[in-house]
């Protein structure tokens, strides 16, 4: 899942529009909520990095085909890829739709913050293999990563396609809003794993 402002984008025409300009690939690591250290075990995330030609944008996609969008502002294709920094991580909890209260078997999940210093972005990655970016902005490496900060959480109703009307047997997904108190971003997190982060003031 991924949102970009869309403010002066135009659609080419279909003879006009051009294929992704590959730029560079990635390899971050992501632990599990309560997972500690770093480890052999710990989840290894793969991440090609590409340039929309018809829209301007960064597109960035996982080897498990999660993918997230940002403006590529006047970044142009590294000469020498420069590895992902890491900055900081947090555990954030999501409450299913039907779960009023936070409880001892709300679903954790692990985010790790890392920066692509080749495309000035940082990228954030959920154990569930989602991945969200932003830019980084002036933003350096924090000394010590911070809680975040629950604000609210909310639950979503979602018809199929072949379901007209909302009715008591819609699906629903819980989704909270913290926010990323070591960089000032808002993280939103679904009961599924799913992310999207907005920049901050």
């Amino acid at each position: 899942m991924a949102t970009t402002p869309a403010a002066g984008i135009n659609a080419p025409g279909k003879d006009m529009i051009k294929n992704p300009k590959w730029f560079h690939g990635l390899e971050v690591k992501v632990r599990k909520a309560g997972e500690k250290d770093f480890g052999k075990g710990t989840k290894v995330v793969s991440l090609e990095v590409y340039k929309d030609e018809n829209t301007n944008q960064l597109v960035y996609v996982t080897d498990e085909g999660a993918i997230a969008v940002v403006a590529a502002a006047e970044v142009g294709k590294p000469k020498m890829v420069d590895p992902p920094e890491w900055f900081h991580a947090f555990e954030i909890k999501v409450r299913k739709a039907d779960e009023a209260q936070f409880g001892k078997n709300t679903r954790a999940y692990g985010v790790e913050v890392y920066k692509d210093k080749n495309a000035n972005t940082l990228i954030y990655v959920c154990e569930s293999g989602a991945i969200a970016v932003v830019p980084a902005g002036g933003f350096t490496k924090a000394s010590s990563s911070k809680e975040p900060k629950w604000l609210y959480g909310r639950s979503f109703k979602v018809r199929k396609a072949d379901e007209p009307n909302f009715n008591e047997k819609t699906q629903q997904y819980g989704a909270e809003v913290y926010r990323d108190e070591t960089s000032g971003n808002l993280v939103y997190a679904t009961e599924t794993g799913a992310i999207v982060v907005s920049p901050g003031k």
